[in-house]
């Protein structure tokens, strides 16, 4: 299904894959998305916070809510797009080049006097995956039968590039 429903919560104005709506939406409502300090958060940092939230189907989605560092980020984010929107386009089209990546569900834009602010994305989480930082930097002996896979994935990715 390729249609997106738009929903706004907050002064936030999200876009969601118009399959996942129901249960993204549900999410949104609930406490634990709006809480910083709730859900199984994986990494924080002042700029970034990613978490996993588990929909009701027992689908697991990655939340990253990227948050504006100052006035240079509102302005960058506000005339080039938020980093949760660009990585949504991005993510979409390289489902679309079949390179195998988590499926873009939903991005949300904070805006304010104007501005984007805080943005967040939601990724399909793939079960038994891996950063890709960590399979690239894996030369491991027992690895090195995967590097005809490796290859192929790179070439792929660069053609997206």
């Amino acid at each position: 299904m390729n249609e997106h429903i738009r929903y706004h919560q907050n002064n936030v104005h999200w876009i969601i894959k118009g399959s996942y709506s129901k249960e993204v939406i549900n999410i949104l409502k609930s406490s634990i998305f709006r809480s910083t300090d709730t859900g199984n958060v994986i990494k924080s940092n002042p700029v970034r916070t990613v978490k996993t939230i588990t929909l009701e189907g027992g689908c697991v989605l990655y939340c990253k809510h990227y948050k504006a560092k100052g006035w240079r980020d509102l302005v960058k984010y506000t005339f080039f797009g938020s980093k949760a929107k660009r990585e949504w386009t991005n993510g979409i089209e390289i489902l679309k080049r079949d390179i195998f990546t988590g499926e873009p569900v939903a991005y949300g834009e904070k805006k304010s006097n104007g501005f984007t602010s805080d943005n967040f994305l939601l990724i399909k989480a793939v079960p038994q995956s891996k950063p890709l930082d960590d399979i690239l930097s894996d030369n491991k002996p027992e690895n090195i039968l995967k590097f005809k896979e490796r290859r192929m994935f790179l070439k792929r990715l660069a053609l997206f590039m």
